[in-house]
């Protein structure tokens, strides 16, 4: 397994693709900031505590797979505003601010599952294009992933691909406040 990434990556200049899952890295050399081309970056489980600053200099930058390492900023991604996919599930993440959503218009999905996320970022509504949230397993409350949800524009009454409603869903198990706020909003 991949210990290390060498800093020589740097000579790929018109590298598009970069696979390092399941690897052994625990960093990521700042040199991966001058990888221009570079669109997709997947290194999901390694041991990766920090994404290099240098990568907001990959304007180019659609997809990033990072799951299941141990960041605890994405503070290095908040320039990074041509993201369309972000998945950063099973980190140590206590929040999402730092990603300064507002500039990511062309975001569809975002993933950071089993984290220790404890609110809903106050500019996920900005990004108009997000049609995928994953924020399960988190200290976010059911109801505020609900409401920001709504806020946002989310249809009450949108069914999964059996048909289940969140309202139903939320009947089901019991979660009066969010099947409360669900049948407010329609």
């Amino acid at each position: 397994k991949l210990t290390v990434l060498p800093a020589a990556v740097a000579r790929l200049s018109g590298l598009r693709t970069l696979i390092l899952s399941d690897n052994s890295l625990t960093s990521l050399p700042g040199e991966i900031g001058e990888l221009s081309q570079l669109r997709v970056l997947e290194a999901e489980r390694n041991q990766i505590a920090s994404i290099p600053d240098e990568i907001a200099n990959c304007k180019n930058l659609e997809n990033v797979r990072v799951g299941y390492n141990k960041i605890t900023d994405l503070s290095a991604l908040a320039d990074c505003d041509n993201l369309v996919t972000l998945v950063v599930d099973g980190n140590a993440l206590d929040s999402l601010e730092s990603l300064n959503l507002q500039k990511k218009q062309r975001l569809v999905t975002l993933s950071a599952k089993k984290n220790g996320i404890e609110s809903v970022p106050a500019d996920l509504g900005k990004c108009q294009l997000l049609a995928e949230i994953f924020l399960n397993d988190n200290k976010i409350g059911d109801l505020a992933i609900i409401e920001a949800l709504l806020t946002r524009g989310a249809s009450p009454n949108a069914a999964d691909k059996d048909g289940w409603t969140a309202l139903l869903l939320a009947a089901k198990h019991g979660h009066a406040e969010c099947a409360a706020a669900l049948v407010g909003a329609g």
